[in-house]
């Protein structure tokens, strides 16, 4: 085929695709801001925890056979470095420090910092002591977010799946913890040469400002 087949072709796909697959992308825009909305109102009846949908489902696009992908973001518990300020508006969560850690670029213990007023069950249940701190265990975490679903929920089709958990067999959930500033360990994605432009200035820094969330997952390799 000639380039003008090729073009021809190739909107005709496109055409096909949005048509009976994902949709257009005003369909596909309407249905990420749908999905926010959803998002918010959900996170209005939550005291602890919020959840934020990604993956195709968090994108607009609900593509038959695809799972959903959701992360549980514990509201009462703050990711920090050891020395940080805690602001007056965090001074009654749960405090985590990060610490370094013999692992591979990525991991980090969680040292206890202190207890606060609403302090999820789970990570209660999770904290080693190692001589005089504690440390969240992740596997320990893991397994004691799934119980709690399981015997206190009535989900009985909840079950811990590696580094996440899933319920049924279509919703795969990671839990987190926020983190209030940029880790030091990604310093290089802020300033790595990007061929195209993108993302632009401006979305690196509000991404920067926003900080991160830090998943319970162990390193295989420690």
């Amino acid at each position: 085929m000639d380039s003008t087949e090729n073009e021809w072709m190739s909107i005709a796909l496109s055409t096909h695709l949005d048509r009976t697959i994902t949709g257009t992308q005003e369909e596909v825009d309407i249905r990420r801001r749908s999905e926010v909305l959803n998002e918010r109102i959900q996170n209005d009846c939550y005291l602890n925890y919020h959840l934020f949908y990604g993956g195709s489902h968090g994108e607009g696009l609900s593509l038959i056979g695809s799972d959903t992908d959701v992360m549980t973001i514990a509201t009462t518990v703050t990711v920090m470095y050891p020395g940080q300020f805690i602001p007056p508006s965090m001074a009654n969560n749960t405090i985590l420090y990060m610490r370094d850690a013999d692992c591979r670029t990525g991991y980090v213990h969680l040292q206890l910092g202190q207890i606060g007023q609403k302090c999820p069950i789970e990570l209660r249940d999770s904290l080693v002591r190692i001589k005089d701190s504690f440390f969240v265990s992740s596997d320990i975490f893991r397994e004691s977010f799934v119980r709690k679903f399981t015997d206190n929920l009535s989900y009985s089709a909840w079950k811990s799946n590696g580094p996440s958990s899933l319920m049924g067999e279509q919703v795969d959930v990671v839990q987190s913890f926020p983190c209030n500033c940029w880790p030091k360990e990604a310093n290089g994605w802020i300033t790595r040469t990007r061929l195209y432009g993108w993302p632009r200035q401006t979305l690196i820094d509000n991404i920067v400002h926003s900080g991160c969330h830090l998943v319970p997952v162990g390193d295989k390799c420690s």
